[in-house]
């Protein structure tokens, strides 16, 4: 499932702190309801400075453990409660639209395991290498931006390109 959530300035247009956790409470709802087995999540409010993984055994340069803090943003809601669900993440801040945004991509571990994960700041996108959990020995590339007119978009996948060997979502 994908889902852009791409809210510039989320913060300022709620009139009190309680409008806005009923917004991510609402978003979080319509995540819950397709039991979906992975999720991309384009433009989730946080406040998230670098990349950062839950997997700490996939392969990353980037690589950083981050534990969901009580910052209330919609990706501490959203992460804390995809843990408890049995979900892997990796995340990364998009630097290149405007500071509070993050591209999130999340796997239910029974089904899936995350081989490795790579980060493109020119991109501004993430990208994970997950392998099922049944043996099979193939691998699905799976990758998280947002493009606001085609011609960006396409100059994005032209970045990614290496990264998304078939079989591949994005």
């Amino acid at each position: 499932m994908s889902y852009c959530l791409e809210c510039p300035d989320v913060l300022g247009t709620f009139a009190d702190r309680s409008s806005r956790e009923r917004w991510q409470r609402r978003i979080l709802r319509q995540l819950q309801c397709y039991r979906a087995d992975l999720l991309c999540l384009q433009g989730c409010e946080s406040q998230l400075a670098v990349p950062a993984c839950s997997e700490s055994h996939a392969a990353s340069e980037e690589q950083q453990h981050y534990r969901p803090s009580s910052d209330g943003s919609l990706l501490t809601m959203v992460l804390a409660h995809f843990e408890k669900e049995g979900f892997g993440w990796c995340a990364a801040p998009d630097w290149a639209r405007s500071a509070g945004q993050t591209h999130v991509i999340l796997w239910l571990r029974a089904k899936w395991r995350a081989l490795s994960w790579h980060v493109d700041a020119a991109a501004a996108a993430i990208h994970v290498a997950l392998q099922s959990q049944t043996g099979t020995g193939w691998q699905f590339n799976v990758a998280c931006i947002a493009a606001s007119e085609r011609e960006e978009q396409r100059a994005k996948l032209r970045t990614l390109r290496p990264h998304l060997a078939a079989p591949a979502l994005l």
